[in-house]
């Protein structure tokens, strides 16, 4: 049963880093409305090239926290940015894609921190860079990449392995499943 939870999480991870950014809005009108929506008319969520600019620039508090894993290992390296409030806060989980934890995903937590909410931005390729690290030890987007089809790569054998097994119980009476 751990097993399957595990591969159904690793599976959501792989759906996740598959999926591409949506694409702009169709209409002029429709950018407007989103740009009217924000302070300044700073389009929402800043582009890849404005996003470190505005994280600097931002009076919101953000901070990296090493979350410890129950089963120990390597601690997953986690962006958290607080709104500007007293009270109560919700709460956003914010899955980066497979470029790993960048500038622009940074930049959202930020602008969802504007919006009231906390912001909770996790680099799962904590502890798969070179020496350890995670997105900020790899030095261009491609290695990102080729961790990312590492990971999908290892997820795909395990799960033919699985199907494998599961047919070959089927075919072969001597097998029985218990």
């Amino acid at each position: 049963m751990k097993t399957a939870a595990t591969l159904g999480v690793l599976i959501v991870f792989a759906v996740g880093c598959a999926t591409q950014p949506s694409p702009p809005p169709a209409s002029p009108a429709a950018g407007t409305a989103a740009a009217a929506a924000t302070p300044k008319g700073e389009p929402l969520p800043p582009s890849e090239d404005t996003a470190k600019a505005r994280l600097e620039k931002s009076p919101r508090h953000g901070e990296y926290e090493d979350v410890a894993m129950p089963s120990g290992g390597v601690p997953i390296r986690t962006w958290i940015v607080y709104p500007e409030r007293k009270d109560r806060a919700g709460v956003v989980l914010l899955i980066h894609e497979v470029f790993g934890l960048s500038d622009w995903l940074r930049g959202v937590a930020d602008q969802l921190a504007q919006e009231g909410f906390i912001a909770v931005a996790p680099d799962l390729i904590s502890g798969l860079g070179p020496n350890g690290g995670g997105t900020d030890s790899v030095a261009g987007r491609d290695y990102t990449v080729l961790l990312g089809v590492l990971l999908m790569s290892s997820l795909l054998v395990i799960v033919a392995n699985m199907l494998v097994d599961l047919l070959h119980a089927w075919l072969d009476p001597r097998i029985q499943v218990r």
